[in-house]
């Protein structure tokens, strides 16, 4: 089994030296919610499989027991710190496949996008490791399609602690084709630096979680009111639409009124001259009887036409004062929403304020850190994945947001005496 490991690994590190890495906003291969029934198995069960320890056999038997421990140490660190302590150990040293990554940092490029990419499929958030079908989904998706026997023969490879995961750590010895020696000096790698500038460099990687953290909460409030500003519109166009109806209705209002009123005056008149002429001596006998039978006619009358204008009238006055309820309804909704808009908008500003401040202490305290680091013997990879986070960070400001930090870095650059033309 020993002999044959290093075989698997060659052939199946091969297929991912020509992978490039894959951003991490891409649709997965395969479904992470799938039944763990289905999940591919690397061997005999545990209750099957009963060795005295791990390290009985296999890559870590030449491995000392304190080596053996420190492996297990660091691949229970997340996955970011996994990733910081490989690109650190090899930033100045070169593997047996690979340069110094600090010649080659497209090489870091790539272990940055798989920390990212093991975070992604973590479902299980142990922060640290995949399980046996998460490992597989990320092998298919950096490596490309595999068999099953490849699969199963890449993921034994990999699991160097044989705990029947996958971390971080083991992937990227099995990717680098670490010799045994690269090995132990992984384990046993730690930076050669005092106190304080240790003390610094954690200062800097604590301000830049924060500052990452606002710059989150702060795009949250930016987009909150952007949605508040756009009910806003909405309603004040739907109180602009209930107030041109209401408008309308009570033009329609007026004028059905206006012809009722002018029907019933007409009929009024009408009345009122048969009437008279119903009562006028001089007039013949036959014009009086018939004035006399149109007053009785006029007074009796409840036409059809009359009573649809009172209808139309009445239909009217109900339309205009449910129109003049909906107009204030309306109107009330987008006051309302002219208010929560303006609050949003300030709440937007001020986390804005405080992403913009927590950027430019970031940026003092991390050029203060590579300062006082200046000599060499610190984690030059550290300080690459903080410039690298500052670059991924920078991608959700909006474009003055993002001037304001540029502006800040160059600013604590020359401060502490880390600018350069060609690095402003």
């Amino acid at each position: 089994k020993t002999r044959t490991q290093p075989r698997k690994m060659a052939a199946l590190t091969h297929a991912t030296d020509n992978v490039p890495p894959l951003s991490s906003d891409k649709k997965r291969a395969s479904d992470a919610s799938a039944p763990a029934a289905k999940r591919p198995s690397l061997g005999p069960s545990p209750a099957k499989a009963a060795p005295a320890t791990p390290f009985d056999a296999g890559p870590l038997l030449k491995f000392t027991p304190e080596d053996q421990a420190l492996l297990v140490e660091l691949c229970k660190k997340p996955f970011e710190r996994q990733a910081k302590h490989f690109i650190n150990a090899f930033w100045d040293r070169s593997s047996s496949k690979h340069k110094p990554f600090g010649e080659n940092q497209a090489e870091c490029e790539r272990i940055y996008t798989w920390s990212q990419e093991f975070s992604s499929f973590d479902k299980g958030q142990r922060g640290n490791e995949l399980d046996e079908f998460e490992a597989h989904q990320f092998l298919e998706k950096c490596v490309g399609a595999l068999t099953v026997h490849d699969m199963r023969s890449a993921l034994k490879a990999i699991d160097i602690d044989f705990n029947r995961m996958m971390s971080l750590t083991e992937f990227l010895i099995f990717h680098y084709a670490l010799q045994e020696k690269d090995w132990v000096y992984l384990v046993n790698w730690s930076p050669g630096m005092s106190v304080a500038q240790r003390r610094l460099i954690e200062a800097a990687q604590a301000q830049m979680s924060e500052a990452r953290e606002k710059l989150n909460v702060s795009r949250e409030m930016l987009e909150k009111s952007q949605e508040a500003a756009l009910a806003a519109q909405k309603e004040q166009e739907q109180a602009s639409k209930e107030a041109q109806l209401s408008e309308a209705a009570a033009l329609e209002s007026t004028k059905a009124t206006q012809e009722l009123e002018a029907q019933e005056q007409a009929k009024a008149d009408e009345l009122k001259k048969q009437e008279a002429m119903a009562a006028d001596d001089t007039l013949s006998t036959v014009k009086q009887s018939r004035a006399k039978a149109q007053v009785a006619i006029l007074k009796n009358d409840n036409g059809q036409s009359l009573r649809t204008m009172r209808i139309t009238q009445a239909a009217a006055a109900r339309k205009m004062a449910k129109a003049a309820t909906k107009m204030k309804e309306a109107a009330s909704k987008a006051e309302a929403s002219k208010l929560e808009a303006e609050q949003a908008a300030k709440v937007a500003a001020d986390a804005v304020a405080a992403a913009d401040a927590a950027v430019q202490q970031t940026t003092s305290q991390l050029e203060e850190a590579k300062a006082a680091c200046a000599e060499g013997g610190c984690e030059e990879g550290t300080f690459w994945w903080l410039d690298r986070d500052f670059e991924e960070s920078m991608k959700y400001m909006g474009p003055k947001q993002k001037a304001k930090a540029l502006e800040a870095r160059t600013a604590s650059r020359r401060k502490s005496g880390t600018y350069s033309p060609q690095r402003p």
